[in-house]
């Protein structure tokens, strides 16, 4: 039976209450004294059995346990989109690396360091890329500074350590790019006293796109990782239920 706690001064148990014991000589009858019911049956705080939902707050008692438990949610949330995204990123590689081999394999014009190429452009953008290998010494695009002589005269200078965004991929590095104008157009690159090949070739529609879906990837990733780690350490607290 489900009995509503007494509110204000009583002068004796409500209505369906168990009688108090009997007290030590001289004390009240009520309200009933420490220790006047037998442990279990009386809860501190003069509420009896059944008055108030297991876990809730009982007044005058003590506040209900309370337990942390890992965020399921975004836990399973985050391992899917780390998942998402580690797909993603292989997806943009095998891309960029179907691009760069194409690019070695047939490019616009090509040449060994020290020394320059000569092509007619279109005016377009163009990618310059160092092309590595056993035979080779020049090891790293960082190390490569190219002179692009445009139809017009005028020249442009492509830093290898100075990119916006770099890729090494496969034996391809890139060093630069530049856009030409329509016509004969000169590429001189060297590495010091370092030897190699380097390449020219026409912008690669399909790199363009696999380096943005790359960072999409990463950040998915990223993302995935830190919202599956926050699920595991940082815990909701919800009421023990005994």
């Amino acid at each position: 039976m489900q009995v509503n706690p007494p509110t204000g001064p009583q002068s004796g148990p409500p209505p369906g209450w168990p009688g108090a014991p009997a007290g030590p000589p001289g004390a009240p009858a009520w309200p009933p004294q420490p220790g006047s019911y037998p442990l279990g049956s009386y809860p501190a705080g003069g509420y009896p059995p059944g008055s108030y939902p297991p876990g809730s707050y009982v007044p005058g008692g003590t506040p209900p346990a309370r337990t942390k438990k890992m965020r399921k949610g975004w836990i399973i949330g985050g391992i899917v989109m780390a998942v998402l995204g580690l797909l993603v990123v292989i997806g943009g590689a095998i891309a960029l690396v179907v691009s760069r081999t194409a690019s070695s394999l047939d490019p616009v014009a090509q040449g060994n360091m020290p020394g320059t190429t000569a092509f007619v452009a279109e005016a377009q953008k163009y990618d310059v890329m160092l092309v590595t290998s056993r035979r080779t010494s020049a090891e790293f695009s960082a190390n490569v500074d190219c002179t692009v002589t445009l139809s017009d005269g005028s020249t442009l200078t492509l830093d290898g350590s100075r990119q916006a965004v770099a890729t090494d991929v496969g034996n391809t590095q890139s060093i630069g790019s530049f856009t030409a104008l329509a016509g004969p157009t000169q590429v001189f690159c060297a590495a010091g006293s370092a030897d190699g090949r380097f390449i020219v070739d026409e912008e690669s529609a399909l790199a363009k796109i696999a380096i943005v879906v790359l960072f999409v990837g990463v950040g998915l990733l990223l993302r995935g990782i830190g919202l599956t780690l926050a699920g595991v350490f940082w815990k909701k607290a919800v009421p023990s239920v005994t």
